[in-house]
């Protein structure tokens, strides 16, 4: 047999082409912040950064092409948001909870409004004090591991 590079073996681009495997359609992930705590909602659909590996802390990836979603488990009703003032927040799955997804360090990515582009402070951010964040770009409070939960 042959032995092609590594770029070629296990599912490489994914179904259909599509890059980065953890982001998958239908996956159920964590997103690890800055503080190394995950991503979570509570029952008014607040966001917050100090979650651990519950289901408030789980979210199922609604994948379109180079776009994501992402949905909680625990509280179904609410998508991760940013909304037009840059503040990250929750909805309903519309417009405003459609990402980007930015490539940082895969699997770190920063996830980017679509509706507001990439070229503005609208991304999902928590802060260093485990709090969600307005106004946030790809830096350090805008970037996120994405792990399998």
């Amino acid at each position: 047999s042959i032995n092609m590079p590594p770029k070629f073996h296990g599912h490489g681009m994914g179904h259909g082409g599509m890059q980065f495997p953890v982001l998958h359609d239908g996956n159920v992930v964590h997103l690890r912040n800055c503080t190394g705590n995950n991503v979570r909602l509570d029952a008014q659909g607040n966001v917050h950064g100090d979650g651990g590996q519950g289901f408030m802390a789980k979210f199922q990836v609604h994948r379109q092409g180079p776009h994501v979603r992402f949905q909680n488990v625990k509280f179904p009703e609410y998508y991760l948001k940013v909304d037009n003032q840059g503040s990250t927040t929750t909805g309903g799955g519309g417009p405003a909870c459609v990402f980007d997804i930015v490539p940082v360090n895969p699997p770190t990515f920063a996830f980017s409004s679509e509706k507001f582009g990439a070229s503005g402070r609208h991304h999902i951010g928590i802060n260093g004090q485990g709090q969600a964040k307005t106004g946030t770009g790809k830096g350090e409070h805008g970037q996120f591991t994405v792990v399998r939960a």
